[in-house]
């Protein structure tokens, strides 16, 4: 069965994606574009026996590649050639995407207009003759509503029947808008493209406009020609005649051509457009009131998504341990299974998929009010608010919130970079959010602050979130002065109108991406925690300092000493913390034998219909306790600190440490190497490269924090003693 390909294209906010997935539902898929960061939808379905692909190309105002969206998508148009296009238009705003239109039908590629949101442009008071419209624009056209599925039908109708018998649209005509000579030379300019060969390989017309434009991509695809100073005696005719520059001309040219169009197909009323929309945004983007609004939708999503994702973590890591891990154990140990099989298959794989698992909910509730506040059309204003503030080191107002989100965990903040536009933008956030002060990185504050600052634990753990702030501020201005000289470009974007976002759009928001979180990011994490529990447990059976991890981390020590933390203990530890940066506090109990045994407990008898009943009563109670935390008056339990009494674990760290080398420890923690399920989301969204540079940042820097901590409190008096 042949493939049919299908590339939904239109400016941004125009609801491709919504398209798409009201047409494919749940089969839509979500990765990057190869080489880049740009985020790439696909979907495969079938219809009357042909099996299509559709692919959501980035949105584009123009297909003059100025950024990588627009360089991938005209890559994709050119270079792929899909056999349609499916053109989606907000009718809210027609005239404006019609400019898109007319590039598109320049490449000779059968297409079909999608009418969108139709029902807004009816409550606005417009009137649109549909026949009349296609007759002249000659193309067909469907209204659609992406946000209900109206019209979703008629559009693949559509689709089908051009796949049955495809055609070339024709070339818009634009000579009734001015004389002939702009398009005598589009003709001599596609002449001399066609002595270099290029005809059916490209669309002359759309190369030859190009050309004359002096489009950088397109000369050089033609540099092999030689044929480029061919174009310039062409241009300068154009520029004589109209008194402005050759890309000026055409986009006249274009806008007039508009303008005519619809002057016999679309009526307005004098109904104030977006009135609503109007009136939230004095509000908004009020000057005074459009932060402290900010911050307290800043402040609900964070709420919203670890008050209501921690009591589902909690219970999916006791699910996963307790119920199911037991009970792989147990089938392991009535197989004869040797103890080292069951400890690996227990703490390796179990644990590594409970990794994995439990940072489902969390991703979910994020992207439940990620998608709300995108669909809604909020994001695009968070940008605004926060532009001039996030500019100073090189970043766009949007960039704030995954940082923000980067203090209850870094791997969503990682995956909510891709609310960003440019791909430099993602780089940049990814390489500065591991310096945001997760709330794994809590219990060891806690441990340490409980053992030398009591008396000052909330200042010393504000000053530790202070201090990665600070940290990622100092490396954001180094990037903007060396890579990125110059002054930044300002923020120039179109506010989308305020809407209701459906349950349906939410839901497929949440599955798509999370589902690529598991199935990607997940791999890594577990062969990860599989190569951990290896070198933290061979040989087996002993003690801890005399395995793979005891016997690399005695190597390793004698760079720590100018730090403060010189013994084999406390650079043990951080190695597991690789994997959660909670588990330092268990890695140090191990390392100095202190950990409290509890009291031994008897096998308890398998009872698979209680048990479940158990877990199914625990998830009861997760829900119940997720509604609590999301609409309860407590506090954040991300930054809820575990009471500390005195164990044998805090005296052994009271002997080894002082209160200096404990904030120096501190120091390296807070800004030390991300967990593996952070590193697994920058291998997913950035690739290897990427990946390389988050690990080599994050082993130099927290070295480099934590020595000046160490030798200034020495410098300054502070003993170290």
């Amino acid at each position: 069965m042949k493939e049919v390909v299908i590339a939904f294209a239109g400016n941004p906010n125009v609801g491709k994606t919504a398209l798409m997935n009201a047409i494919a539902g749940s089969s839509l898929q979500v990765g990057n574009w190869p080489g880049v960061t740009v985020e790439k939808k696909e979907a495969v379905f079938n219809r009357n026996g042909k099996r299509f692909r559709g692919v959501d190309i980035p949105g584009i105002y123009a297909l003059t590649p100025y950024s990588m969206e627009e360089k991938v998508a005209r890559d994709f148009l050119l270079e792929e050639r899909p056999d349609i296009i499916v053109n989606v238009i907000d009718m809210t705003n027609v005239e404006r995407n019609l400019s898109l239109t007319l590039q598109l039908m320049e490449l000779g590629i059968p297409m079909v207009l999608a009418l969108n949101m139709w029902d807004e442009f009816g409550h606005l008071g417009g009137d649109f003759n549909i026949g009349l419209f296609s007759q002249e624009i000659g193309l067909p056209s469907v209204k659609t509503v992406a946000r209900t599925g109206e019209g979703v039908d008629d559009l693949i109708l559509e689709v089908v029947k051009i796949a049955d018998a495809p055609y070339v649209p024709k070339v818009p005509v634009y000579k009734h808008m001015t004389d002939t000579m702009v398009e005598e030379k589009v003709i001599a300019a596609s002449e001399i493209l066609e002595e270099c060969g290029l005809e059916g390989r490209y669309p002359l017309h759309w190369m030859s406009v190009k050309a004359l434009e002096g489009d950088r991509e397109t000369l050089e695809r033609l540099k092999r020609c030689e044929i480029e100073d061919q174009f310039e005696p062409l241009r300068e005719e154009i520029r004589k005649y109209h008194k402005q520059d050759v890309p000026d001309v055409f986009s006249d040219i274009r806008e007039g051509y508009i303008k005519g169009l619809l002057r016999t197909c679309l009526k307005q009323s004098g109904k104030i457009r977006r009135q609503w929309t109007d009136l939230i945004d004095s509000v908004a983007l009020h000057p005074f009131f459009g932060i402290p609004l900010f911050f307290l939708m800043m402040y609900l999503m964070f709420r919203f998504t670890f008050e209501g994702s921690g009591p589902f973590i909690d219970w999916t890591d006791s699910f996963l341990t307790s119920f199911v891990g037991r009970y792989i154990d147990a089938g392991l140990s009535a197989a004869g299974a040797a103890e080292w099989i069951r400890a690996l298959v227990g703490d390796g794989i179990v644990g590594g998929v409970g990794a994995v698992l439990s940072f489902v909910p969390l991703m979910a509730f994020l992207y439940f009010f990620l998608g709300l506040l995108e669909e809604s059309g909020y994001m695009a204003r968070a940008a605004f608010v926060m532009d001039r503030v996030m500019r100073a080191v090189g970043l766009p107002g949007k960039a704030f919130v995954p940082l923000l989100i980067g203090f209850g965990c870094n791997v969503p903040a990682i995956y909510a970079s891709r609310t960003l536009d440019s791909e430099k933008e993602r780089k940049l956030t990814a390489l500065l959010t591991p310096f945001m002060s997760c709330a794994a990185r809590l219990p060891v504050y806690a441990l340490f602050t409980a053992v030398f600052f009591k008396d000052s634990a909330t200042g010393v753990i504000f000053g530790l979130y202070a201090g990665g702030i600070a940290v990622a501020m100092i490396i954001g201005l180094i990037y903007k002065k060396v890579f990125v000289r110059g002054e930044g470009t300002p923020l120039i974007m179109e506010l989308p109108p305020y809407r209701i976002p459906t349950g349906k759009m939410i839901w497929n928001s949440i599955f798509i991406r999370t589902r690529s979180f598991v199935r990607k990011a997940g791999s890594l994490i577990l062969v990860t925690m599989v190569i951990l529990w290896v070198m933290m447990n061979l040989p087996y059976g002993t003690p801890v300092e005399n395995t793979l991890l005891g016997r690399g981390a005695r190597i390793i020590t004698p760079a720590f000493k100018p730090n403060g933390f010189g013994k084999v203990e406390p650079v043990a530890a951080l190695i597991p913390g690789i994997v959660a940066k909670e588990v330092v506090v268990g890695a140090l109990g191990q390392m100095y034998h202190e950990t409290e045994e509890g009291p031994v407990q008897e096998n308890e008898p398998l009872r698979p219909l209680q048990d479940m009943a158990r877990e199914a009563v625990g998830l009861g109670r997760a829900a119940l306790d997720s509604v609590k935390g999301v609409f309860g008056i407590r506090a954040l339990s991300a930054f809820d600190l575990p009471e500390e009494e005195e164990t044998g674990l805090s005296r052994r760290i009271g002997k080894d440490f002082t209160p200096l080398s404990a904030l120096s420890y501190m120091v390296f923690i807070l800004l030390f190497v991300p967990c593996v399920a952070v590193l697994a989301a920058v291998k997913h969204e950035f690739g290897w490269k990427m990946l390389f540079y988050v690990l080599l940042l994050t082993l130099i820097v927290p070295w480099l924090a934590s020595f000046l901590v160490y030798q200034g409190g020495l410098l300054i008096g502070w003993g170290g003693a």
